[in-house]
């Protein structure tokens, strides 16, 4: 088995691995980004869920409230289905009911911007995928152009994969301009 056997061997499976490599990475990618997506939704879930509660003990406090209203201006001796107090009581009621609406449209709006999240996480799990894949043709492409360049050297009749026959040693680093010209300075 020559060098040249070898060499090719070695190109094949470097890219078939980088390859792999490249497919594999994105797969993770992807998979921690839709986790992420679904930890998005499930807390846009839990904003919505928390914002309807929140809605509904404002809204029993406003009824508390207007209860503590009435008794009181039942207990001073004052016609509770007439004048100021239907008024104060549908003030209160009023009251409760916007700070509740308020509630869940706040609930709804950190919702809201969360399913955005997790779309924006679904989108980069789907970029991630074809990354990986972009990254396994590149490593298989980049290989058959190595394989090409081969052989265009071989039927040339100069390998890459083969010594320089400029190549003097000698000692020479092949680091110094000496070594890499083949002949002192």
């Amino acid at each position: 088995m020559g060098i040249e056997t070898i060499a090719l061997g070695a190109l094949a499976g470097s890219s078939v691995l980088g390859a792999i490599g490249s497919i594999g990475q994105g797969g993770q990618q992807a998979d921690l980004a839709n986790a992420q997506a679904r930890q998005l939704e499930n807390q846009a879930a839990a904003e919505r869920d928390s914002a309807v509660s929140a809605a509904e003990r404002v809204r029993r406090a406003g009824r508390r409230q207007q209860a503590e209203a009435e008794s009181s201006y039942a207990a001073s001796g004052v016609s509770i289905g007439t004048g100021t107090p239907v008024r104060v009581n549908d003030q209160i009621g009023s009251d409760a009911e916007t700070d509740a609406y308020t509630a869940i449209l706040d609930g709804e709006r950190r919702g809201r911007t969360l399913d955005y999240e997790a779309r924006a996480a679904r989108q980069a799990a789907k970029n991630a995928r074809s990354g990986g894949a972009g990254g396994a043709l590149t490593s298989i492409l980049g290989a058959a152009g190595n394989f090409g360049m081969w052989k265009a050297g071989q039927i040339g009749g100069a390998s890459p994969l083969k010594v320089s026959s400029n190549f003097s040693g000698g000692g020479k680093a092949l680091g110094s301009l000496e070594g890499l010209i083949g002949r002192a300075i």
